[in-house]
């Protein structure tokens, strides 16, 4: 995988660590593998790699990472994440977890071949790399919330920054199209102070500090 698709699929999983739902085109649902897989696809010059995952209360369980050629997932792929996400989620069935049990958790997932790691681990991102997606996962993060609080719609924010609606879409979703600058411009049209985006940038967590539970990745 080139630098640039890593670093379009770093932006794929920060949103997802942060709870953003992806939808068709970025990731499609795959429920014959089990309900909450899903797979986007990442363009790499004319390759294209898919990712399978999904979303648990502790991580971002990465199932699968391969290179497709055609639009049919490969029944010895899908029959690979199923098993895999079934022994995740045996693994870790507990209905609350104190920091005992989370340890032993851990040490149960490392035994059966799963690592915990973040994204730019996974990734093998460089500090710049990732310093330039948190950013713009912050922005595109900050820019969802100033619309759903004026509660506007994306078609209404186009028509404030002079754009489309599908262009608002990619703002949001921290698209590779979009760029830093594009997004500091629509928050400013839509009424955010500079004060106010450089408040969002200073809660920007480094790749230093620990991970939640939410924002941590397995996969096997």
């Amino acid at each position: 995988m080139s630098v640039e698709a890593r670093r379009e699929t770093g932006f794929l999983l920060r949103q997802l660590q942060e709870r953003i739902a992806l939808s068709l085109p970025a990731s499609r649902p795959m429920p014959e593998i089990e309900s909450g897989c899903h797979e986007p696809r990442v363009k790499d010059g004319s390759h294209a790699w898919r990712i399978v995952y999904a979303v648990e209360r502790d991580a971002i369980s990465i199932l699968e990472v391969f290179g497709k050629g055609s639009k049919k997932t490969p029944k010895q792929v899908k029959e690979v994440c199923r098993k895999r996400i079934r022994d995740y989620r045996r693994l870790v069935r507990e209905e609350k977890m104190s920091e005992s049990k989370e340890a032993r958790k851990a040490a149960r997932l490392e035994s059966a071949g799963w690592k915990t790691v973040t994204v730019q681990d996974f990734l093998g991102l460089s500090d710049d790399d990732m310093a330039i997606i948190e950013v713009k996962v912050a922005l595109a993060k900050r820019l969802r919330a100033q619309r759903t609080r004026a509660g506007l719609s994306q078609v209404e924010v186009a028509k404030i920054v002079r754009s489309s609606q599908p262009r608002v879409a990619k703002m949001e979703a921290a698209d590779k199209s979009v760029s830093i600058d594009l997004l500091v411009k629509a928050l400013v049209k839509t009424g955010v102070s500079v004060q106010e985006i450089g408040r969002s940038l200073e809660k920007i967590t480094t790749s230093k500090v620990k991970p939640s539970r939410a924002q941590r990745l397995a996969h096997a």
